[in-house]
């Protein structure tokens, strides 16, 4: 399971996967190198509802690989969509 590490806490994808932000998340900035623990998300943009006083999900604008024919390699598509990072509990 792939864990992205800022300011000292981790986080982990959750299962929500949306093609567009909440209301009230908003950019960031993007994902440090040193913050992504070789998940190749670096550079993907962040978004986060910034009154929190503490960042207990973010939301990152990552690609995902989706093939219709699992034996076709010919056939996969990325997609990006916004994927819910939440922290580890």
């Amino acid at each position: 399971m792939p864990i992205i590490t800022i300011y000292n806490r981790d986080y982990t994808a959750s299962d929500t996967i949306v093609s567009e932000l909440p209301s009230g998340y908003e950019y960031i900035g993007d994902l440090p190198k040193e913050a992504s623990n070789d998940t190749g998300f670096e550079g993907c943009k962040m978004y986060a509802i910034k009154e929190l006083n503490s960042l207990t999900d973010f939301y990152l604008y990552q690609k995902s690989e989706n093939t219709s024919d699992k034996k076709d390699a010919s056939t996969e598509q990325s997609q990006w969509h916004y994927v819910q990072w939440v922290l580890c509990e």
